[in-house]
C-alpha cells in the first residue's frame, strides 16, 4: 500500500487452494484482486468452481480471457 499497490493480479497452481487462499487474503486486506483464469490451473473441477464462487462473493474480479482482463485492468487504472 505505501507504494500506491491497490489491485493485485492473481494466478497460479492450484486455483482450488493456494491460488484461492492467497486471493481470500488480499481480499481481506483490502485489495482489489484479478484473477486471470487462463493462468490457474485446479486440481479438480469442482473444487475449482466452489474456489471461484467463493473468490467472487468476496468481491474478487474474475477474468476468464483477455479482454475480459483488460477491461478490469482500464477499470482500476481510472480508479487512480
Amino acid at each position: 500500500r505505501q507504494n500506491g499497490v491497490s489491485h493485485v493480479l492473481v494466478g497460479g497452481l492450484a486455483l482450488d487452494y493456494c491460488v484461492k487462499n492467497t486471493a481470500l487474503q488480499l481480499r481481506r486486506a483490502g485489495f482489489e484482486v484479478l484473477l486471470y483464469l487462463p493462468a490457474c490451473r485446479a486440481i479438480a473441477e469442482d473444487t475449482a468452481q466452489r474456489a471461484c464462487d467463493e473468490m467472487r462473493d468476496a468481491g474478487g474480479i474474475l477474468c476468464a480471457d483477455l479482454e475480459r482482463l483488460d477491461s478490469a485492468l482500464a477499470g482500476a487504472d481510472k480508479e487512480k
